[in-house]
């Protein structure tokens, strides 16, 4: 059962992976860009703390991994501590990949923004080596120390040359693991009478792209088990659900986009309970060849986002039939807006009909009126896409008014009057 349980150890710690890129991500955000060395003492904390909890998890996976495997062999394995690291050394390769990464790339002429993206991937790499190496090298350590361990076996998730190369092969028990940032790759102990179920090249030959990591260039692992964890994140009030897989970059300008937007569109966005969610297997984007950005189902208060648009794939996407506000933000951020809109007009039920006020008597026809006549009034100055309908009209007035800001739009500023948008 050797082979199992290697690829049931191997997803563990891939989960493990995806937990903490989600969790770098968050505390990004906690450098400020424009002051890099005052606000990294804090960042670099909080990393460390995180590191810290991630190695113990990654040294628990080792020691029922080995326990699984050492069934059946004579004798006792010895104890074996999640090893240490010193913290001057974390906190150096810390600084490396992202302060010093970030100010090198701008000598270079890279824009900040770009800088900051492709020095948080490295620093998920690092943090991602740390914690990966305490369960490594607790592996190591057992089979250094167990008399029954006769030495380990690379095993390996990855498509890199470097991983490649080195995928099936055996080592003794005093041989060093070499790896690199965002590497799979783990060691399979060997114990004198068990044989390998499965020769370690056929199991690297076995793999298919489903189980196999995007390793060299940083992007999170593909793996199915990582694929179907649901990243959450909170902002203020407001929580995103990704079920999809978005890479740090998509994510990190995903969450970009809607903090944006809250500050823009003022605290009566921001003072209410929303749920940003990407979904995965959505009826309403299932087709590749699908623009709908995004949708808000009737009463609720969860935008929920096409997740080709939250991954950026659709941002130079050309349409004449938005608002003037669209040519100056890129899709993601305008559908964000526009949804963000439907959910205010259904917290006042100024366009949906058959609404009842709180004595129970239907109000459908001062709401229907009052909004059927600002429609009309202003029908000239809205998109195309705001010409559909009453309730189109106003999500898309919304968006040109807090994108484009007030006196911006007639028809933006017309709606901002009649319905109190501050």
């Amino acid at each position: 059962m050797t082979a199992r349980e290697t690829r049931e150890y191997q997803r563990g710690q891939v989960a493990l992976r995806a937990m903490t890129y989600r969790d770098v991500a968050i505390l990004w955000r906690r450098l400020d860009l424009e002051r890099l060395d005052a606000t990294f003492p804090d960042f670099a904390a909080a990393t460390l703390v995180l590191i810290a909890q991630r190695r113990e998890m990654s040294a628990a996976l080792a020691r029922t991994y080995i326990a699984k495997l050492r069934a059946g062999v004579d004798g006792k394995a010895p104890p074996i501590a999640t090893p240490t690291i010193p913290s001057g050394d974390v906190l150096a390769s810390l600084r490396a990949k992202s302060v010093i990464s970030i100010k090198v790339a701008m000598t270079r002429g890279t824009a900040l923004d770009r800088a900051s993206k492709a020095a948080l991937v490295r620093t998920m790499g690092t943090v991602d080596k740390y914690v990966g190496d305490a369960g490594r090298n607790l592996i190591l350590e057992s089979v250094q120390t167990d008399p029954a361990a006769s030495g380990w076996v690379r095993r390996s998730l990855g498509t890199c040359d470097f991983c490649a190369l080195l995928a099936g092969v055996t080592n003794g028990a005093g041989d060093t693991f070499p790896r690199h940032d965002h590497c799979g790759c783990q060691p399979e102990p060997v114990y004198r009478g068990k044989r390998i179920k499965e020769a370690p090249r056929a199991a690297w030959n076995r793999l298919s792209p489903s189980d196999i990591a995007s390793l060299s260039d940083g992007t999170p692992l593909g793996n199915k088990v990582a694929a179907k964890i649901q990243q959450a994140f909170t902002i203020g009030k407001q929580t995103v659900t990704i079920e999809t897989s978005l890479t740090p970059a998509q994510t990190e300008a995903l969450l970009d986009d809607i903090q944006d937007v809250l500050a823009k569109a003022g605290d009566q966005i921001a003072d209410r309970s929303i749920t940003f969610h990407v979904p995965s297997g959505d009826r309403m984007f299932r087709s590749k060849n699908s623009i709908t950005g995004g949708y808000v189902t009737n009463g609720t208060s969860t935008v929920n986002l096409n997740p080709r648009v939250a991954a950026g794939e659709l941002n130079d996407l050309v349409t004449e039939t938005l608002m003037p506000a669209y040519g100056d933000v890129d899709f993601l951020k305008y559908t964000i807006t526009h949804e963000l809109g439907h959910i205010l007009d259904g917290a006042h039920t100024h366009t949906r009909p058959h609404v009842h006020d709180h004595s129970g008597r239907l109000i459908t026809e001062r709401i229907a009126r009052d909004a059927t006549e600002l429609f009309k009034e202003n029908r000239k100055e809205l998109s195309a896409y705001g010409k559909k309908n009453v309730v189109e009209s106003y999500a898309e007035a919304f968006a040109q008014w807090v994108l484009g800001g007030p006196g911006s739009s007639p028809v933006a500023d017309a709606y901002a009057r009649k319905y109190g948008w501050k």
